[in-house]
């Protein structure tokens, strides 16, 4: 057969259709489980990062409480400034 008498074939176009439609549909399958993937990953990420932020915060809070302050609350004083941390 010629293309054009596959043409004039009532189930070709509805072949040719339902392909079509098939080809979008994955398509968008597709991308759906890109975003799918994508964000899965980045709330993994905020997960790792986030459930170590506590630990760094405690362990900061207790630096300066115990570097910065008496036992009695008061501010220490200064002995020497770092210029390369000013």
């Amino acid at each position: 057969m010629k293309v054009k008498e596959d043409l004039a074939y009532p189930g070709f176009l509805v072949a040719r259709r339902q392909a079509q439609v098939t080809e979008r549909s994955l398509a968008e399958q597709n991308e759906r489980a890109r975003l799918n993937f994508e964000m899965e990953m980045m709330l993994r990420l905020e997960d790792r990062i986030y459930a170590r932020f506590p630990q760094k915060r405690r362990r900061a809070a207790n630096y300066v409480k115990e570097h910065f302050f008496t036992d009695h609350g008061e501010l220490l004083q200064i002995e020497h400034v770092d210029r390369n941390t000013v």
